[in-house]
């Protein structure tokens, strides 16, 4: 849900995620309460008052759990030492690894 997004370091473009409506609102979050406090936040302009919303924000969402992350997949590998240019990939490449990989025959 929250990752960083084009080096947006504001709050409000991880939370704007939180709308109704919004492109990247993957889960359908509607609360009303919770854009009230989203919009509140965009409507403050003293740091301190806006930091104690967004984190007002936080302990609102973690009570609400609009996004369950799944499992992350733990992956060991290996290869013969004459293998070269391979890395492991747990996501779908396709075989994208393997076309850049050879074998050095001088280690044999």
């Amino acid at each position: 849900m929250l990752a960083v997004r084009d080096g947006a370091t504001d709050p409000d473009s991880y939370l704007e995620a939180l709308l109704p409506g919004d492109a990247l609102n993957a889960s359908g979050v509607n609360d009303s309460k919770l854009t009230e406090m989203v919009k509140r936040q965009r409507r403050t302009f003293k740091d301190s008052a806006r930091r104690d919303i967004v984190y007002d924000i936080q302990r609102y969402c973690s009570q609400q759990v609009y996004y369950v992350c799944g499992p992350s997949a733990s992956v060991v590998a290996a290869w013969m030492p004459n293998v070269r240019d391979f890395g492991p990939n747990i996501g779908p490449d396709y075989g994208g690894r393997l076309m850049s990989a050879w074998l050095d025959k001088s280690t044999q």
